[in-house]
């Protein structure tokens, strides 16, 4: 994630005390030629991937000045010659410019792909809240019945078409009707059938069903249309009496 202006400050103060601590240990270990110096490059590995941009490079620089000084002073304390230990230095600085370079690039490839994956997420969730409210909106009655015989899933159409009362998901399909259930199971028998309307409830439309399989998390599923055929029934008298006024009009004429 993107690391805020408070935690770069923490941690630049931490990388500055673990360089700090690792040099004096070096010093103390027998100066660059001991095991302790080349930790200095999971710190400098660190400051790259914390800290952004050219900050890296300081936190590379000032470990690798850390090194000379502390190579330089070593030599003088011990009385040995100033260039004692100069290439294992100019090595170790080398690496350490290597890898906040290396660490630092990938840290904002890495940015990058989050911010885009948050990007394309949110992107996901408006289209899904779309979707969710135009399956809401539709006519016809939207139905997600699982293996088990419990709808998962209904628009508030498929609602209204089975029940005159409230209901929510998920529910038993056998509680919310009678003939439907019977007609999931025989159209996954025989995806050919075709049914007859029905009538759930009294005051009930007549629905007509029409299924087709589906995966719901790995599992089979069945999703059922719901057409409310009074609906379809009025539109279809209404075509009849405007295909019947238009044939009037032209034998008047």
């Amino acid at each position: 994630r993107l690391v805020s202006r408070s935690e770069q400050v923490q941690g630049a103060i931490l990388i500055a005390i673990d360089i700090l601590s690792l040099t004096v240990l070096a010093h103390a270990s027998g100066g660059v030629s001991s095991t302790v110096a080349p930790l200095l490059v999971v710190t400098v590995a660190a400051g790259a991937i914390l800290l952004p941009g050219r900050t890296a490079l300081l936190v590379a620089a000032t470990a690798t000045l850390a090194i000379l000084y502390e190579q330089l002073y070593f030599a003088l304390s011990s009385g040995l010659p100033l260039t004692t230990g100069s290439t294992q230095s100019g090595l170790l600085g080398v690496a350490f410019f290597g890898i906040a370079v290396a660490a630092n690039q990938l840290t904002r490839r890495l940015v990058a792909s989050e911010a885009l994956a948050r990007s394309r997420s949110k992107e996901i969730s408006e289209l899904e809240h779309l979707n969710a409210h135009i399956i809401q909106r539709m006519r016809t009655g939207i139905l997600v019945v699982d293996a088990d015989g419990v709808a998962r899933l209904a628009n508030s159409a498929a609602q209204q078409m089975l029940s005159p009362t409230p209901w929510q998901c998920p529910a038993a399909l056998a509680s919310l009707s009678e003939e439907l259930p019977l007609r999931v199971r025989t159209w996954l028998l025989d995806s050919e059938q075709r049914f007859p309307a029905i009538r759930n409830y009294p005051e009930g439309p007549e629905i007509s069903a029409s299924m087709t399989a589906i995966r719901l998390a790995e599992r089979r599923a069945t999703l059922v249309f719901l057409e409310d055929m009074t609906t379809f029934s009025h539109h279809l008298q209404q075509m009849k009496l405007s295909s019947l006024g238009r044939l009037t009009s032209s034998i008047a004429h």
